[in-house]
């Protein structure tokens, strides 16, 4: 299988539809067909869009649109944030090189996106969140912005030339949960933490987000997820009943 096939570009809010044109020229350049857009600002379908596109008009015509990019997010097993601040959370920051490995694996054994942000803001810290590891492009202290399109062009280009069909490709990991189970199990987590009384005043955020960094490192399965989750449930039984409220198996 070709992972390029598996692996999504994200435009988060892009402002300009002659941008989405642009990186739908880009993507195509370097082999990838699948666009997703989350709320645009500019109809991709415009003339400008159309202009700019060319020949890769065909990925805007079968790119997917959300509202919501929780939503948009949903059947991703991997996802890679872009961005050129640093991030709470995120301290593995992987250049275009060194993502490309990780995510071609990645997309062996599952659907992969990468994020980028609007034009003038890039990504929320919220929305970076979603994400399991951050890549940045290194530039210039004199000028660190680039052209969305341009960002894309380069990580593109980074996996594409990583890909060999011809070379024996290691064995693909095991399919990672997605997100909407992830986030479930940290929302979980956090509440169960919060009855204990785990949290001081000032740390919850901090906490929680050095935890949702080591989950996305560990990369746990669905069936990880549900053992997890059937700990925190014992969890909460034994708060409400104590120690001898008898047994009680959450697990099975």
């Amino acid at each position: 299988m070709n992972p390029l096939k598996n692996i999504d570009i994200v435009l988060v809010n892009p402002l300009y539809a002659g941008n989405i044109g642009s990186v739908a020229r880009a993507m195509k350049n370097m082999g990838f067909s699948r666009l997703v857009l989350v709320n645009p600002a500019e109809d991709p379908f415009s003339s400008e869009g159309r202009k700019m596109a060319v020949s890769a008009f065909d990925l805007i015509e079968t790119a997917a649109t959300f509202t919501s990019l929780e939503e948009a997010l949903a059947p991703y097993r991997y996802i890679a944030a872009t961005t050129t601040r640093k991030r709470k959370g995120h301290p593995y920051r992987y250049t275009p090189g060194g993502l490309a490995p990780k995510i071609i694996r990645e997309a062996g054994s599952g659907r992969a996106a990468i994020l980028f942000g609007r034009e003038d803001k890039g990504l929320f810290n919220e929305e970076i969140l979603m994400s399991a590891d951050v890549v940045t492009i290194p530039t210039s202290s004199r000028l660190s912005s680039i052209n969305l399109s341009q960002a894309v062009l380069l990580i593109c280009f980074s996996i594409f030339r990583e890909y060999n069909p011809d070379d024996v490709q290691d064995e693909p990991l095991y399919p990672a949960a997605g997100l909407e189970a992830r986030m479930a199990y940290l929302r979980h987590l956090e509440e169960c933490l919060w009855r204990i009384g785990f949290f001081h005043s000032s740390s919850r955020s901090h906490i929680m987000a050095s935890l949702k960094e080591l989950l996305d490192r560990s990369r746990p399965s669905d069936r990880d997820i549900r053992i997890l989750r059937g700990m925190l449930r014992q969890l909460e039984w034994y708060i409400e009943n104590g120690e001898n409220g008898g047994e009680n198996d959450t697990t099975q």
